[in-house]
């Protein structure tokens, strides 16, 4: 008996079926753009909103339902599509 034939292995190694293409990472590269993209957008109106609501008085954000000290937490909890 040789010694070469406890090194090699008895069959060789099979093609993995699952390589990655192209065409697949073109894909996900567009989904990743895209919902960054949604993120962002869902921050901006966060922000404008934000910018909107911050000039009531304490009265007007009690009417509607906030609170000054969580405002910021409250619209940007309200506009994230991810909690949603």
């Amino acid at each position: 008996m040789t010694l070469h034939n406890h090194l090699l292995p008895a069959r060789a190694a099979q093609h993995n079926a699952s390589t990655l293409r192209l065409s697949d990472f073109g894909s996900s590269f567009a989904t990743r753009i895209a919902a960054w993209i949604a993120t962002a957008t869902d921050y901006f109106n966060a922000a404008v909103l934000y910018e909107q609501l911050s000039g009531l008085s304490d009265a007007e954000l009690h009417r509607l339902g906030f609170s000054r000290a969580s405002l910021g937490r409250d619209i940007a909890q309200a506009c994230d599509r991810a909690s949603a």
